[in-house]
C-alpha cells in the first residue's frame, strides 16, 4: 500500500527512447506470468504495430500495462483470455492504439467516471491507486485513456498515445 502511496505522490520524469512493443509486451508477461497462472487466464498480443518503433518511456510503459493486464485477471472469470492489442490509430494519425480487454464483469456505468481518481476502489483489499497511476503515466505520455464496458460482458481499456512522444 506504502508502495502504490508512494508511487502515485512521486513525480514522474519520463525516460524517453524508441520502444518496440514486443519487446515491452514480453516484459509484461514476465510481469504477470504468476498472476495470470493462479486465475487460470491466458494472454493473447495482438501487434497489428509490427517491429514499427514509437517513442515512449518503455519502463512506465510497462508498469501501466502490467496493471491493466492483472485487473483484467482478477475481474475475469478462470480460463478467461486477455487481449492486448497494439495498432497504428486510424482515427488520429500519427498515434498508437493500445487496449486491454477481457471477458470480467465489467465496469457498472455510475462508476466510469470515478475508477481513475485516486484512493477509489471497488475491491476489499487494494489502494485504489492503480488506475490513477495508470492515468498518470498516459497523460504524462501526452495520450489519453477511456474504458468502454458492458456490464457482465467485459471491460476494454483503451490508450492513445503520440508515436513521435509528447508534442513540445
Amino acid at each position: 500500500m506504502l508502495s502504490s502511496l508512494l508511487s502515485y505522490a512521486k513525480p514522474l520524469q519520463l525516460d524517453l527512447s524508441s520502444v518496440n512493443m514486443n519487446q515491452v509486451v514480453q516484459d509484461v508477461r514476465e510481469a504477470v506470468s504468476a498472476e495470470l497462472k493462479s486465475d487460470s487466464c491466458r494472454l493473447m498480443f495482438v501487434n497489428d504495430l509490427g517491429d514499427k518503433p514509437f517513442v515512449a518511456d518503455a519502463e512506465q510503459l510497462r508498469m501501466a500495462l502490467t496493471n491493466l493486464v492483472l485487473n483484467a485477471a482478477q475481474a475475469s472469470p478462470p480460463e478467461s483470455e486477455i487481449v492486448l492489442n497494439a495498432k497504428v490509430d486510424d482515427a488520429h494519425i500519427g498515434n498508437i492504439e493500445i487496449s486491454v480487454s477481457d471477458r470480467g464483469r465489467g465496469v457498472p456505468n455510475d462508476l466510469k467516471d470515478k475508477i481513475f481518481k485516486p484512493f477509489f476502489t471497488t475491491r476489499k483489499i487494494g489502494t485504489g491507486l492503480g488506475l490513477a497511476n495508470v492515468k498518470k503515466i498516459i497523460e504524462l505520455h501526452g495520450g489519453e485513456i477511456e474504458v468502454r464496458s458492458d456490464e457482465g460482458k467485459g471491460a476494454v481499456f483503451t490508450i492513445v498515445l503520440p508515436m513521435e512522444g509528447i508534442e513540445s
